[in-house]
């Protein structure tokens, strides 16, 4: 569960739900509940560039703080994207460990077309437990 203390004082709750044992997917879930939980709060750049450098590379949190990769596009709703995310680890883990841990990550981003999903690729150092890559893959429409 991930329990917040939001600007005005008052509180918000998400129940987290992704597959334990799998490295780097609890990592992942948590950053994304993190991350749109912050964005549907209007979290500062200097709160997010703290959340980048905390889960990332030094190399993708400078490219994070610095807006060049999008995670998510601006016409999300945050909360519904949250209640809506599945994780889904695209390795073969048969040889761990991996050097890197390959995950695609799915989400709704409006509550009015559940038609679409958006897709994005997020990569795992296995060394560091970071994560070292984030590609926007695409927006699907049912």
């Amino acid at each position: 569960m991930l329990y917040q203390i939001l600007p005005d004082g008052t509180s918000n709750l998400s129940v987290l739900e992704y597959e334990m044992g799998v490295d780097g997917n609890s990592y992942i879930a948590d950053f994304m509940a993190l991350y749109l939980n912050e964005r549907a709060v209007g979290a500062s750049t200097a709160d997010l560039k703290l959340l980048y450098e905390h889960f990332c590379t030094k190399e993708l949190a400078e490219e994070l703080s610095a807006a060049t990769i999008p995670i998510v596009s601006d016409d999300t709703d945050f909360r519904h994207a949250d209640r809506t995310l599945q994780i889904n680890n695209l390795d073969d883990l048969n040889g761990l460990p991996l050097e890197k841990y390959s995950f695609e990550v799915k989400f709704k981003p409006n509550p009015n077309d559940d038609n679409v999903t958006d897709i994005l690729y997020m990569e795992v150092n296995g060394a560091t437990n970071k994560i070292s890559k984030i590609e926007a893959g695409e927006r699907k429409v049912i």
